[in-house]
């Protein structure tokens, strides 16, 4: 039951949208929506040492929807959702299946900070989370769907190398959950254009988690996720992303790996 919590665990803490927000807000009435189909898979996960062990089959297939909308010069509201079909076998000999909706998060990004190059901006997001992460023998104060809030100190820096523009973003987040337990989440991006209308990002994810139940059935654990990806300008206002990811290191948690579609709308 060890591993069924923390699988529970480590699709949580996961679950934001693959495509690219980033510290820039959007102007007053401009927006954007991404729509994204995701596939992930994985038979290995890693044991509180870090040590990569097989006997796990893990499914999940998820479709995603990400917008962003400028109410005013300098400050952006977002909205994130998905519907999934999970499947987890293995672990103890329990076989869990959920369809259905993921999650529902409602947030704000305010920018503090700006020059040519440089944004520096905050984001608070709610998160509402559905009953699929509530997995067999997972802890009522993290793993059960509830409602969650984070906080977000994000920074972005646009430059150029020759005649290719380009652009990194790193964030630092801190996630509360029901009963206590905290995650903290480092999202590093960076992206550069070497042709136009192409896009290359490298994306990396690493989390780490606090648990504060007094009597817990899994490990604080951590993971690093890797993730390039390829966009396309379809048009000024279309853009296609295809991508992909894998776990490269973790304690307690899942080595996944799955691969990504999205369809981005300007407006």
């Amino acid at each position: 039951m060890f591993w069924v919590a923390t699988l529970g665990l480590a699709a949580l803490c996961f679950a934001p949208t693959q495509a690219h927000a980033g510290a820039w807000t959007l102007d007053k009435g401009h927006g954007l929506t991404i729509i994204t189909a995701d596939l992930q898979s994985a038979n290995t996960f890693y044991d509180p040492a870090g040590d990569t062990l097989s006997g796990l089959s893990s499914s999940k297939s998820e479709l995603r929807a990400y917008g962003e909308y400028g109410v005013a010069n300098g400050t952006t509201v977002i909205f994130n959702s998905g519907y999934q079909a999970t499947s987890l076998s293995g672990l103890g000999g329990v076989d869990f299946e959920y369809t259905g909706y993921s999650n529902i998060d409602l947030g704000v990004r305010q920018r503090l900070y700006k020059t040519d190059r440089f944004v520096v901006s905050a984001q608070g997001l709610l998160s509402q989370r559905s009953k699929g992460y509530s997995l067999p023998g997972a802890p009522i104060n993290l793993a059960n769907s509830g409602l969650d809030a984070e906080l977000r100190l994000m920074g972005g820096h646009s430059w150029e190398l020759r005649s290719a523009k380009g652009f990194s973003d790193v964030q630092l987040g801190v996630r509360a959950y029901a009963g206590g337990s905290t995650s903290t989440h480092l999202d590093i991006t960076a992206g550069i254009e070497p042709y136009p209308d192409w896009l290359l990002m490298a994306q990396g994810f690493a989390v780490s988690s606090k648990i504060t139940d007094p009597k817990p059935t899994y490990d604080n654990f951590e993971n690093i996720r890797l993730q390039p990806s390829l966009v396309y300008s379809l048009s000024p206002t279309r853009r296609i992303q295809i991508g992909a990811y894998r776990s490269v290191y973790g304690r307690a948690s899942v080595q996944e790996g799955g691969a990504f579609a999205a369809l981005w709308y300007k407006y």
